[in-house]
């Protein structure tokens, strides 16, 4: 007994000597490393991210490059899988250093591409674009052609997806020539799909058949394991260029897959292409096939862990009832719908897409309307409009396996999506005479839209504090883009529990982030006056400016919508009131642009303009009392800013003729006009015209002998860079005006380019 206790005794004393033996940096972050895979594995990524930094600490003290990379991979892997993003970019950076200390260009150029990614999930879309440019141009030089076709595809589907597609287009076209010479057949393809997306958008339906037919024949030789993915986006592609009957066949390719038990057919694909029957369907008025395709699509997606798409397909199921309870007139059909859309709702929610609860409360609205229910539709479309305003970000950038965009869109409308969350709202206050809350409400939407407008857009200050805060502000803008757009990414990732605490924080430095945008705004706003309309919101009304009005004068303020169009009429001492102009918004939008192009075609007769200039006339200004009135100041509809009302002809005479006119973007701009300095003391002015028989020295004569201190950048010296770096109080710009392919407009500069 003894000798067994004695035994213990020692064996005790032994293994704890042996467990505290010291090891080396080297080994325990060996282990912590085995230890980060294996709970990454277990999507345990909190731990694996712990145990992941614990190693790296641990190797910088050994200097181990080699692992620190490797180390520093798999970390930023466990970030982006957790949707941890901004940590993500990080530790990509700090990557790419290390890569780049070490020579080892192509690890660099991976975690550039994976970077990149990453700016566009954050809405860093100009910083994306840069840095994928710059992967190309690297792995070009140092003949890394494949690494090279990666981020020319990757820049690509950028452009597709902002809808610059004949920018897209290129970026294809220079994958598909180095993919060609790799003779790398996959990337071959990619490539070609993408070009036939580009081309079927942009309405070039013959190139984009003859991508589909090269691309198919690559496929049937030894890839035809990626024949359902090829189909689905064919299908997509086409119905962009209005080929339904063979989008439609594209879909029921894979569907015929699918009853054939093709191990070859992904489950998301054959989601997809249910969803693109169910659309097809829904557009050419077929509500019961349409239904039943969603049906479908929603019974496979309920056995998947994406409820963004579950969402999806029961608001479209809703859609379909919805529409046939209208048809039908069943109010059975009407009240499953709205269980539909109120269970979508709850999953927009649990995935943290607040613009998918928006839209839900949109239709949630749109079926009160239906029921007659009106003061149930405002409360709705209220809710709906303020949950989207909040957002701040273009829908285009919540990126998704579905795209919900579709979800925003009417048969007349299509991008207008600030226009789709307000345009019910407006009508239904302006049928109860509630104008002055419809006008805040359209003074909150063009207030939005500028804003959309401008925040691209490199604007700087002489006034030092003026630039502060209008850097302040957009830098506000941007981080509140980025933290939404994260938390997007995040939710819909399927946090772990730690994750959760990670998407808290990132809701807090959401809140934080509004108050501060606000706080700028309203800093710059008191600061420059031009700037105020930063600061409408729906509780401001219109007495402020009508107090201010001059007499003999009325304000035209036009909302046109899908099926309304009104104006909206300021007067001094009178109140704000609206008048109907049509019930039918998209037709006079319609007879407003056949106007406008028959303007700028040297064809058309003068007897067509003038009828449709007469026309016009008796539908936008007719309607409003012009008796008694001297000057008239209009701010156009914000989808044809630029349209002439002052040239419209009432019984042959134009209105210019009779009275004052001038235009306004905003109706704050009446209180607050820009500031213009007694005294310049600097002036830039810049002229470049390939057009010989224009004098354009003769038109910077004028400004030469005005101002002393000027400095004239003419020719093949207007560049962009020297009207980027020019300083000055006044800027003049004598150029031709143009608009490129993807319809940005700009002044021309020697160097070919738009500013």
């Amino acid at each position: 007994m003894k000798y067994s206790v004695h035994i213990l005794f020692i064996t005790l004393l032994f293994f704890p000597a042996c467990g505290s033996s010291d090891h080396s940096p080297q080994d325990k972050a060996e282990l912590l490393s085995q230890q980060a895979v294996e709970e990454m594995n277990r999507q345990n990524y909190d731990e694996a991210e712990r145990l992941t930094i614990e190693s790296i600490n641990l190797y910088s003290e050994t200097n181990n490059e080699a692992k620190l990379t490797e180390n520093y991979s798999t970390l930023s892997t466990i970030q982006i899988l957790s949707g941890k993003l901004s940590p993500a970019l990080e530790t990509l950076s700090a990557l790419r250093e290390i890569n780049r200390r070490g020579e080892d260009r192509s690890s660099e150029l991976q975690s550039m591409l994976q970077t990149a990614k990453i700016y566009f999930q954050l809405g860093k879309i100009s910083d994306g674009v840069l840095l994928l440019t710059e992967t190309y141009n690297n792995a070009k030089l140092f003949r890394l052609n494949q690494i090279a076709v990666t981020a020319a595809l990757d820049l690509s589907r950028l452009h597709s997806s902002l809808h610059h597609y004949e920018k897209a287009s290129a970026a294809a076209s220079n994958a598909y020539a180095l993919a060609k010479e790799l003779q790398h057949v996959p990337s071959m393809i990619d490539a070609l799909t993408l070009r036939m997306h580009s081309a079927a958008a942009s309405g070039s339906t013959d190139k984009a058949f003859g991508y589909y037919r090269e691309a198919a024949t690559l496929l049937s030789t030894d890839q035809k394991n990626r024949l359902p993915e090829f189909y689905s986006a064919a299908g997509t592609a086409f119905i962009l260029a209005g080929e339904w009957a063979f989008a439609k066949m594209q879909f029921q390719k894979i569907v015929a897959l699918s009853d054939a038990h093709s191990p070859d057919l992904n489950p998301a694909t054959f989601i997809n292409a249910r969803i693109g029957l169910g659309e097809i369907y829904l557009h050419h008025f077929n509500y019961t096939e349409a239904q039943e395709q969603f049906n479908t699509a929603y019974t496979s997606a309920r056995t998947s862990s994406d409820p963004l798409t579950q969402s999806y397909l029961l608001t479209r199921i809703g859609d379909c009832l919805s529409r046939h309870a209208v048809v039908e007139g069943s109010q059975e059909s009407m009240i499953r719908a709205e269980q539909l859309y109120e269970q979508a709702m709850t999953l927009f929610i649990r995935s943290g897409f607040h613009l998918g609860e928006a839209i839900a409360l949109h239709r949630l609205g749109r079926l009160k309307e239906m029921n007659r229910d009106d003061n149930g539709a405002i409360t709705f479309y209220k809710r709906a409009f303020d949950k989207f305003s909040d957002m701040f970000v273009d829908p285009m950038l919540f990126t998704g396996p579905v795209d919900v965009s579709l979800l925003m869109k009417s048969g007349t409308s299509t991008d207008n999506v600030i226009g789709w969350f307000s345009g019910d709202l407006i009508i239904q206050l302006l049928k109860y005479n509630r104008f002055t809350e419809a006008y805040a409400y359209q003074q909150t939407v063009r207030s939005l839209t500028i804003m959309s407008t401008i925040d691209p857009l490199p604007i700087h200050f002489l006034d030092r504090q003026k630039e502060r805060s209008y850097s302040s502000l957009h830098q506000s803008i941007n981080v509140l883009r980025q933290n939404i757009l994260e938390a997007f990414h995040t939710a819909s990732g399927g946090a772990s529990a730690k994750s959760k605490n990670y998407l808290a924080k990132l809701q807090q430095q959401i809140t934080y982030a509004r108050s501060k945008m606000q706080s700028d705004a309203i800093t710059l706003a008191r600061e420059n006056p031009s700037f105020s309309f930063l600061t409408v919101s729906t509780t401001s009304g219109p007495e402020t400016i009508i107090s201010t009005l001059p007499d003999a004068s009325a304000v035209i303020d036009y909302f046109i919508g899908d099926n309304q169009a009104w104006a909206f009429v300021l007067r001094p001492n009178e109140e704000l009131t609206a008048v109907k102009l049509s019930s039918f918004g998209y037709g006079l939008e319609s007879k407003m642009d056949r106007f406008a192009e028959a303007l700028s075609d040297p064809e058309s007769g003068r007897v067509d303009i003038t009828a449709r200039s007469n026309e016009l006339y008796d539908y936008l200004l007719k309607p409003v009392d012009l008796s008694q009135t001297q000057r008239v100041i209009i701010i156009p509809p914000l989808s044809h800013d630029r349209f002439p009302f002052h040239i419209l002809l009432n019984n042959g005479t134009a209105m210019i003729e009779k009275l004052g006119c001038s235009y306004l973007p905003h109706i704050s701009f009446l209180t607050s006009p820009p500031a213009v300095p007694k005294f310049i003391n600097s002036v830039s002015a810049f002229g470049f015209t390939s057009n010989t028989r224009w004098g354009l020295e003769f038109e910077l004569r004028d400004i030469r002998s005005f101002f002393r201190n000027i400095q004239v950048n003419n020719n093949q010296t207007a560049t962009k860079e020297r009207l980027e770096s020019s300083v000055g109080e006044m800027l003049q710009i004598s150029s031709q005006f143009s608009v490129d392919a993807e319809g940005d407009a700009g002044f021309t500069l020697s160097d070919g380019s738009t500013s």
